[in-house]
């Protein structure tokens, strides 16, 4: 499950939600939203994504979060065009 706001995660904790990505949250509101979980007392696992980066997954981590998403390993790669010519002689 995706969220984006506190208020989305106190609503989906109730439910049983293996893991929940807490998208384009600040380092605040991901320590709050870490929090909220155990004060619920849910087992709900929760990932950092959106704007997390090799220089700030650090406080994600701090935060207290159970994994976090680094884009740029992937929308920052470098592209490789491959082809394929067939010589049919």
């Amino acid at each position: 499950m995706e969220v984006d706001t506190l208020d989305q995660l106190a609503t989906v904790l109730p439910l049983g939600v293996e893991w929940v990505l807490l998208d384009n949250f600040s380092f605040a509101d991901t320590a709050r939203a870490v929090a909220l979980r155990d004060e619920m007392g849910a087992r709900t696992r929760l990932e950092s994504s959106g704007n997390v980066n090799l220089e700030t997954i650090a406080r994600y981590a701090a935060a207290g979060v159970d994994a976090a998403s680094v884009g740029r390993l992937t929308h920052s790669a470098p592209a490789l065009d491959l082809g394929l010519d067939l010589d049919e002689s």
